[in-house]
């Protein structure tokens, strides 16, 4: 318990305090607690956490005692290699059964590593897993030209072994014996395993709202939540009923979804490396501390970054912080987020934001300016989103 909260115990408020009371109370010497937030006249803000592979095999205790620093944060994770191994052992399974059952599994894991980061904190907290199903467009031009690699990578002759191969154009082939599509992607680990199969992944669109309902409901309770594993179950409504397809969601995409919705204050990418380069890996590289949204987009349209590598990272932080969240930061585990978010001009990894306006504070007002308008005159006269945009990013 923190000083604050010994105070207030001491001063006999705690017992008569509400759960959302203890909730911020004991997590008052972690991330800061706003007053109107401690009052209640304020929605608690969450942090959107999205780990990659590296974070959940090999830097699991870094991982997690950079999470349990934040108050009620909301975990994301990738399954690329897991949800390959699970459709190997099971192939009677479809692509949309495996998604989830690596949210459970990686789920369960991630819980172990979070308790015990906060046992060594001197805490405790509860751990909520949300298996989530992600809204995506069954006719998304992913589903025919499948670039997501999953599983395993294969040598050539690996790949042969297992049955015929039938070209598709664009460098990848059909696997009929397997029902699979397998495309050569290089593998930085082995140079002599390039080929890997690949799945459709489509732009998620939505969080089902049921399982939206869910995570809010954990945050609200001050627990961490898991959810949107795997980028989650990906499936459309149909006549009223959720209908899984086979695909595996971009896991940055749908955190970046997630946040929006969330209404997050800040979203973590963790991944490899400490920033984003321009000319990553060749002499003239120039690592970058803070982007401003314009300037992430250019970097992206020069082709600086790789798809399934770097691209969809910086892509899904300039979508959260044009829609509402007030920080990217992409970053390695070793690092120390939660003074990243704190003190920006301090930050060991790369920060995106929409501009001179990093708190969103400007936007916010314009907002409320234009909610009021609309209630008097029934139409939004002032503060559009485009004019917003301008004042924040100067982009039109």
């Amino acid at each position: 318990m923190g000083v604050f909260a010994q105070t207030m115990h001491q001063a006999g408020y705690v017992g008569e305090m509400s759960g959302r009371w203890h909730a911020f109370l004991r997590n008052h010497d972690r991330q800061e607690v706003s007053l109107r937030e401690m009052l209640g006249l304020r929605q608690r803000k969450t942090t959107v956490i999205a780990v990659g592979g590296n974070s959940v095999d090999g830097a699991e205790m870094e991982t997690a005692d950079n999470i349990v620093k934040f108050r009620a944060p909301v975990v994301t994770h990738g399954n690329g290699p897991q949800v390959g191994k699970v459709s190997l052992a099971n192939p009677e399974w479809s692509l949309a059964r495996c998604v989830e059952q690596t949210q459970y599994e990686i789920g369960a894991t991630l819980t172990r590593e979070l308790q015990a980061a906060a046992s060594r904190a001197g805490r405790t907290i509860e751990v909520l897993v949300v298996p989530t199903r992600v809204i995506v467009d069954p006719k998304d031009p992913a589903f025919s030209n499948p670039t997501k690699g999953i599983g395993l990578f294969y040598s050539e002759d690996e790949m042969r072994a297992m049955g015929p191969l039938e070209e598709k154009g664009d460098g990848w082939h059909y696997l009929s014996s397997k029902d699979w599509h397998i495309k050569k992607v290089g593998n930085p680990k082995d140079e002599s395993k390039p080929w890997r199969r690949v799945v459709g992944s489509p732009k998620p669109l939505a969080i089902h709202p049921e399982d939206l309902q869910a995570i809010k409901d954990g945050i609200a309770a001050g627990k961490t939540v898991i959810a949107c594993g795997g980028g989650g179950v990906s499936g459309y409504f149909k006549e009223g009923k959720f209908v899984e397809i086979d695909s595996v969601i971009d896991k940055d995409f749908a955190s970046a979804l997630l946040a929006m919705e969330l209404r997050a204050r800040e979203m973590i990418i963790s991944t490899g490396v400490k920033r984003v380069a321009h000319n990553f890996g060749k002499p003239n590289q120039v690592d970058i501390a803070y982007y401003v949204a314009g300037d992430a987009v250019e970097g992206i349209l020069d082709g600086q970054y790789k798809v399934g590598q770097m691209k969809e990272k910086v892509e899904a932080g300039v979508n959260a912080v044009r829609d509402g969240v007030n920080v990217v930061v992409i970053t390695e585990p070793g690092a120390n987020w939660l003074s990243m978010v704190q003190d920006p001009i301090s930050a060991e990894g790369t920060l995106i934001t929409r501009g001179p306006d990093p708190k969103g504070r400007l936007r916010g007002i314009g907002k409320q300016l234009g909610n009021l308008a609309e209630a008097i005159t029934g139409s939004r006269l002032i503060f559009p989103d485009r004019l917003q945009r301008w004042q924040v990013t100067g982009q039109k």
